[in-house]
């Protein structure tokens, strides 16, 4: 008897561990770019477009290691863009889109403008500022969804500029659950104070 109930509440503890985990994963696919991402093509879990010979996946480079750059030789007429299309949401739900980018080709573009651009639905959340030479900027924002699929879209070279930027570690996560539930804390504090209590009652 006293093992069952030791084993029903190692049992509900690692349920509710395991939840957390499950609702703070990451919806962006291939977000640190770890599979290749073709150039002007799908494959990896992104859409790239109007990238040169100069932008691309690369294996090494990233924070710490594969990155994507945006490059498109400061062509007026088109920015070179990487997108992705997450599925899956809840409506009315937030979620925290974070990610790191920097600029790779630091004698080109008007250094400090803000030159790099997210877009979610085909519209601008924000333009970004240019981070510093050779420092990653990281970059962060509350999208509450407005309905089960979210375009998300990284655009460079942006307002006929031609500063290109490199972008890592792509993650998009319920914001809500970004920090332990407090009645997850609660929960895990009661189980664990539970199996010592019966450890130290019975004796096992």
């Amino acid at each position: 008897m006293k093992k069952n109930v030791l084993f029903t509440l190692l049992f509900l503890v690692i349920i509710a561990v395991a939840m957390q985990g499950q609702a703070a994963a990451n919806l962006i696919t291939n977000g640190s770019f770890d599979v290749s991402v073709p150039s002007n093509g799908t494959g990896g879990g992104w859409t790239s477009s109007n990238i040169d010979g100069l932008g691309g996946w690369r294996i090494s480079g990233g924070l710490p290691d594969e990155m994507f750059i945006l490059n498109d030789g400061g062509a007026v007429s088109t920015d070179p863009t990487i997108q992705q299309l997450v599925t899956g949401l809840t409506p009315g739900a937030t979620y925290r889109l974070t990610g790191n980018y920097a600029n790779v080709y630091l004698s080109y573009g008007s250094l400090g403008a803000n030159t790099f651009a997210v877009d979610v639905d085909g519209i601008t959340l924000d333009k970004l500022d240019y981070p510093g030479p050779g420092g990653w900027g990281l970059f962060l924002f509350d999208i509450v969804a407005p309905d089960s699929d979210l375009s998300i879209a990284f655009r460079a070279e942006i307002d006929g500029d031609d500063t290109d930027y490199m972008i890592d570690n792509i993650s998009l996560v319920v914001s809500d659950n970004i920090i332990p539930e407090p009645s997850t804390l609660l929960l895990l504090g009661s189980g664990l104070a539970g199996l010592a209590g019966i450890r130290k009652k019975f004796k096992i």
